[in-house]
């Protein structure tokens, strides 16, 4: 189990400082922020610092409604407009030789994700596409160094029965694992709860494909909750340093950035499993009563020294994934799924009694923070009962 960032635009300097912590483990690749020579620097820089390398082919974003597009996948030779849930099979075995030549040049050495589309739940006109892309990847690169990739709305979750039926279809897959995406309906960060059984299903699935069929299992864009998808068995979690980064929405490739104001410069604070405003809503905690039971004593004696109006963004940003990687880290050195479950369910309801006592003391900057724990400390326990762990 590991951490990666997931790369887009306006990288900098921060997949370095990220890897300076000691707790990355690779890095996805966007082919749609970066063009050929920069892509292939990137990849050459993670190579050498000993980072797995995955590139995301993003066809997901050509299957949407209206569709999307990459800024750089024509000089990648990525753009798959036209994309129908009927291609056919030479159209198929096109575009997965475009993504292996890609692949060719950037991470000869490593896994190589096959393309897939977004579908609308587990059983709709795009699923057998999904399933097709995988089985020509494999038929062309190898079972060894794929992984197949299941990008799905949110609401295909709320259908276990689906699920089952579509994961007796993917165990069978000759394919290394699965890249999992799944896309939220709001742009918003942070985003909307969870609804606890959509959750659930979701971690079922990834506890399926990991720990009872031996698949390697990266989800892609996750946030927070990616921690529990690590407990559930994932082998890998990845977010990246913009909110764009951190949850996968269709929406994001749908129509170009318009712009607006720059995103408020948030604090991750492990003990809330939150990521309040810095300046109006960090700060006050931090001078309650309240303090030493929220914070951290690395958190205390940063912001001890560190004015949170001084605090950068780019630095915040850094500071956010680092934590992230850390406590992914932690619960890698624990291989048994009951204690990994046990630890984060504890740390869940830890954080769910904190926010209780902030709101008792009258300091609760937004209820929504405390939902949001409340929806993950949920959806772990549905799923703790259904798998019986």
């Amino acid at each position: 189990m590991t951490f990666y960032v997931q790369h887009g635009y306006g990288k900098g300097q921060k997949i370095p400082a990220v890897h300076g912590d000691g707790n990355l483990g690779g890095v996805v690749l966007s082919p749609g922020d970066e063009d050929p020579a920069n892509l292939g620097d990137t990849a050459r820089y993670c190579r050498q610092a000993d980072l797995e390398v995955l590139v995301d082919p993003q066809t997901y974003l050509y299957s949407t409604q209206p569709a999307g597009r990459g800024r750089n996948h024509q000089a990648h030779e990525l753009a798959f407009d036209g994309l129908s849930w009927a291609q056919d099979a030479q159209s198929v075995a096109a575009h997965i030789d475009r993504i292996g030549r890609l692949n060719d040049a950037v991470n000869s050495d490593g896994l190589w994700i096959a393309p897939g589309p977004l579908q609308d739940s587990f059983a709709d006109l795009w699923t057998p596409l999904s399933v097709q892309f995988a089985r020509t990847a494999s038929q062309s690169w190898g079972q060894n160094r794929t992984i197949a990739t299941l990008a799905v709305d949110e609401a295909g979750l709320s259908d276990w029965l689906a699920i089952e039926r579509w994961l007796d279809v993917a165990t069978a897959l000759p394919v290394r694992g699965f890249y999992v995406l799944v896309s939220r309906p709001s742009t918003a960060y942070p985003n909307t709860p969870w609804a606890p059984a959509k959750l659930a299903n979701l971690l079922r699935l990834i506890h399926a494909l990991s720990e009872l069929n031996d698949f390697d299992v990266t989800w892609g864009y996750s946030d927070f909750e990616g921690l529990l998808g690590l407990a559930a068995g994932a082998t890998a979690m990845a977010t990246g340093w913009s909110y764009t980064l951190r949850q996968f929405s269709s929406s994001k490739w749908m129509s170009p950035a318009s712009g607006g104001r720059a995103p408020a410069v948030r604090t991750n604070l492990a003990r809330l499993w939150s990521l309040p405003r810095a300046e109006t809503e960090t700060a006050p905690l931090f001078a309650s009563s309240l303090r030493d039971a929220i914070f951290t004593a690395d958190e205390i004696a940063r912001y001890s020294t560190t004015p949170f109006d001084s605090l950068g963004r780019v630095d915040a940003q850094i500071d956010h994934m680092n934590a992230l990687a850390a406590r992914a880290s932690w619960l890698s050195s624990q291989t048994d799924p009951s204690s990994r479950v046990g630890t984060v369910a504890g740390s869940l309801e830890s954080a769910v009694a904190l926010w209780d006592s902030i709101a008792s003391a009258g300091m609760l900057p937004d209820p929504s923070y405390r939902n949001r724990v409340v929806a993950l400390r949920d959806g772990l326990r549905l799923f703790t009962d259904q798998v019986a762990l």
